[in-house]
């Protein structure tokens, strides 16, 4: 989809066109700097870990991570009736991530232990820099240093080292919404169907490839025109149910999926925030208003050339986790994959000077924050990795 307003383009080159790769990969402005400081918050997040427990890989294997810990090592296990609730629970993980674990360590133990917060790092790092490297060609160095104080703000940051899937699926979310914003459709199918195997974001993508598909028949796309992203909306929707189906299919229980969600849930809570608002005016109140703020957000002070893919992204993304996230403090996690809220302060960062201000100002508030969540996330299963 394309943003009719106007677009800072890439400074042309003589001689043949550069690659998408290489145009993607290759440095702007602003994303040096908004790199560096990404992997030096991530180093400085990595002491905090340490402080918290001495041995590597210092809880960055907790909670989620042991799960996928032992998909990495050594799969998922047999599907049997009465079997104990940890083993039906890993199959809610996808299995791309601890598949890419397996394939760069080898599936041992040790190896997995090194690999997996790495990996989760470098995936995310690029992720960052293919990100930053988008915003700068629409809005200049601003755009990146902007991206970077949406995720370093955050107080999830330092998940980006830990062996859970946020890097990968930042990465592939990146991938599949340029893509689509640019109309390179083959590339946002393989994307989607890649994160249908990563984590359930396909459905929040298929909305926004139909919005997509909405604008091009808007703009006046012929019947033919249309085909290839009415498939690609298609595609999008089945990778919502790719993981779902494939997993009721290999276990020959259908709604294993299901039930693994399921066993998240404490007993008597509500099945989604969605729900608990519904049933405590109190709580939907608040949820409402915060959903009001972000529309207001991505409507009023999004900066005009801002992709029309990230704007969708931005208003459905945070409903859909409020109507299918269960009960605990994991979408405090999943909101990480909104910073592009961040992009309401390229007005503001336009002038050099500012852009160091802001990040004189976000840098030690990131640490604070960072500290303050590993501390608080990571004890309550410290020693649970032999």
């Amino acid at each position: 989809m394309r943003d009719a307003r106007t677009r800072v383009a890439p400074t042309p080159t003589p001689g043949r066109a550069p690659s998408r790769a290489r145009r993607w990969l290759t440095p702007r402005p602003g994303i040096g700097l908004s790199l560096g400081v990404f992997l030096a918050l991530q180093a400085v997040a990595a002491v905090s870990f340490a402080r918290i427990d001495g041995a590597w890989p210092n809880g960055r294997l907790n909670w989620d991570g042991d799960h996928f810990l032992t998909l990495a090592t050594s799969g998922y296990p047999a599907a049997t009736p009465g079997m104990p609730v940890t083993d039906l629970q890993r199959f809610a993980f996808y299995p791309l991530y601890p598949l890419l674990v397996r394939l760069v360590s080898g599936g041992g133990r040790d190896e997995v232990l090194v690999v997996a917060p790495v990996l989760s790092l470098a995936l995310a790092a690029l992720g960052f820099l293919l990100a930053g490297n988008w915003m700068s060609e629409r809005f200049g160095p601003a755009g990146p240093v902007a991206l970077l104080v949406g995720l370093a703000a955050w107080p999830t940051f330092p998940v980006l080292q830990m062996g859970y899937t946020e890097g990968l699926a930042m990465l592939l979310l990146v991938v599949a919404l340029r893509s689509l914003d640019e109309r390179h459709y083959r590339l946002f199918a393989v994307a989607v169907v890649l994160v249908g195997l990563t984590r359930p974001l396909a459905a929040p993508l298929a909305v926004v490839a139909l919005a997509h598909l909405v604008a091009r028949y808007r703009e006046g796309a012929s019947r033919h025109e249309l085909v290839t992203p009415a498939a690609v909306v298609a595609t999008a929707g089945a990778a919502t149910f790719l993981w779902p189906v494939t997993v009721g299919l290999i276990t020959a229980r259908p709604l294993v999926y299901f039930e693994a969600m399921r066993s998240f849930r404490a007993e008597g809570s509500p099945a989604t925030f969605l729900v608990a608002g519904l049933e405590t005016p109190w709580l939907g109140a608040i949820l409402l208003c915060g959903l009001g703020l972000g529309v207001w957000l991505a409507l009023r002070f999004l900066p005009p050339g801002t992709p029309t893919t990230l704007r969708v992204w931005l208003l459905v993304y945070p409903a859909y986790l409020m109507s299918v996230s269960v009960i605990s403090s994991s979408p405090l996690r999943y909101l990480m994959l909104a910073f592009p809220f961040a992009l309401a302060l390229v007005s503001l960062l336009r002038r050099p000077a500012v852009r160091m201000a802001v990040l004189l100002v976000v840098v030690p508030l990131s640490v604070a924050l960072s500290s303050s969540w590993v501390q608080t996330f990571v004890p309550a299963t410290s020693g649970l990795l032999p």
